[in-house]
Formats: C-alpha cells, sequence, structure tokens
C-alpha cells in the first residue's frame, strides 16, 4: 500500500521541498481502514487537525489507483486523468500554506475527481451538477435541471483563449464520453464575476473578460476572495495580518479593511449547438 502512494506523490507534481514531510507521514500514519473513496468520509478537516489531513492525503493519493483503473475502464483520456488528479496537489498547497504542514484538509471538493464527477480540461474544471439557488427566467430552466459546473484551478493567468478552448474541450468531452448526460448551459459560482472588481482591474482584464462569457443570475454579498487572493484562511478578521501579492490583492485588501464587501456571483453560459 506505501509504495502505492509513493508512487503516486511521485507522479503527480508536489514540490521538493514537500518530500521530507511526505516520507515522514508515511512512516508514521497508519493505514488501517482505507479502502475505498466510497467508504472514506469525504469531510473537511480543521486547520489545527494535522493528523486527519496527513492520513487524508495518504488515503486520496492512494485512491488515485482505482480512479486510473476506472478512466481506463471507461476509455477515458489519460491525460484528463493526470489532470484531475492536480486537484490533490493544489489543495495540499493550500493546507500548507495556511498551516506550514503537508497534509490535504479540502475533501468535498477533492472527492469529486476521485469519483468522476468532475475533470480538468486544459485551464478549467467542469463538473456535473444541477441548477440551484435560483431558476433561470431566460431559458426556460428551473431549479434541479442538470447542468454542468464550470471552475477556475489555481494555476496561473486566467487568459481568455485558453478558457474558450476549455468549453469547447467540454462540449466534445461530454458528448464523446458521457452522451447520456443531456445539459443544456454551464454554470459558474465565483468571486472572479463579481462586477465590483472591474473598477480595480479594468475592462481588459483576463478576469473581467472571463466574467463577461456568464450571464449573472445570483449575487451573494461575501469576501471569499479572500481565500485565493491570500491563504485559504484568510478572512475580514486577519486579512489586516496578509501580505498581498498582486496588485488585485491589495486593492481589495484596502477595500475590505474600509468596510467594503464584495461577492460571490453565480452566472450561466449556454453550449454550443452541435
Amino acid at each position: 500500500m506505501k509504495k502505492v502512494i509513493e508512487k503516486w506523490y511521485r507522479t503527480l507534481p508536489f514540490p521538493k521541498e514537500y518530500d521530507e514531510a511526505f516520507y515522514a507521514i508515511l512512516e508514521r500514519t497508519s493505514l488501517t481502514g482505507i479502502g475505498r473513496v466510497e467508504d472514506y468520509p469525504a469531510t473537511n478537516c480543521p486547520w489545527d487537525d494535522i493528523a486527519t489531513a496527513e492520513r487524508n492525503l495518504l488515503a486520496y493519493l492512494w485512491f488515485c489507483e482505482e480512479t486510473e483503473r476506472r478512466y481506463a475502464e471507461k476509455g477515458l483520456p489519460h491525460e484528463v486523468f493526470l489532470a484531475s488528479m492536480n486537484d490533490i496537489v493544489r489543495w495540499s498547497d493550500k493546507f500548507y500554506q495556511a498551516t506550514g504542514k503537508l497534509g490535504l484538509g479540502e475533501l468535498s471538493w477533492t472527492v469529486l475527481s476521485q469519483k468522476l464527477q468532475l475533470f480538468e480540461l486544459g485551464r478549467l474544471q467542469f463538473n456535473f451538477t444541477k441548477l440551484t439557488t435560483c431558476p433561470i427566467p431566460a431559458l426556460g430552466a428551473e431549479i434541479g435541471e442538470p447542468c454542468i459546473g464550470a471552475h477556475i484551478p489555481a494555476g496561473g493567468p486566467l487568459k481568455i483563449e485558453e478558457a474558450l478552448a476549455s468549453f469547447r474541450a467540454a462540449d466534445e468531452f461530454f458528448a464523446k464520453y458521457f452522451p447520456e448526460y443531456s445539459y443544456r448551459f454551464y454554470t459558474c459560482y465565483s468571486w472572479l464575476l463579481d462586477p465590483d472588481l472591474v473598477p480595480i482591474i479594468g475592462e481588459a482584464s483576463n478576469i473581467a473578460r472571463f466574467a463577461a462569457l456568464f450571464t449573472p443570475i445570483y449575487s451573494l454579498p461575501c469576501n471569499n476572495c479572500l481565500r485565493y487572493l491570500f491563504t485559504y484562511d484568510t478572512d475580514e478578521h486577519n486579512v489586516a495580518s496578509k501580505t498581498p501579492t498582486s496588485r488585485l490583492s491589495a486593492a481589495v485588501k484596502e477595500n475590505v479593511l474600509a468596510g467594503k464587501t464584495f461577492h460571490s456571483v453565480l452566472g450561466y453560459r449556454l453550449k454550443e449547438s452541435r
């Protein structure tokens, strides 16, 4: 079991700086009871529960072996499998940035790629979902209608050309490998769709151009943007102690400290006709 876990740690793009911590975790952590992903609790753990986060990391590396087999059985591209498993690295990075320890705290999201419910296709990720929160009168779409959720993983600039290429890839991927899944549109629920960002970043920015791909239908006042612009444990109460790393993060920090609340916005985008 340890050899399989080590294989996937070496296969996925973990930074070498994690090596010492990983092997220490692998040596001291009991693997008893780690079976199938379906039987493993997909519960996020608190930042201070380091032991659980360490065990989660080993479990999700172990699950990669079975997930690879399931991809092969369905004839899904191996490159999509590898890209989708990179979420383990991303969320381990977030845990490390927040705690200084190697572990995996976020499971409610990471589990989706292991269960073949979320796929990374180029710059964006896509998952099976249903319309929630509110209907879309313009489409005659009611709450509960199947759709595909689009998500923006951490990974450098959000270039509009790459985003559009991902949507084209998603149109083709779901039509080819999941033809039984009928959907009319994509949804995206993200702080990146907040129109209040435009005065800060400009209409020609990558973020503003990406947001323009969607028609907004719902907006929730919240400062979730802080988790993505700083470390994942950042909120209104501790942002004053965080160091900005970009013009956007500096401006958002200044606005939040002055009492402003940003938004997470739900938008939709039609699937291209085939």
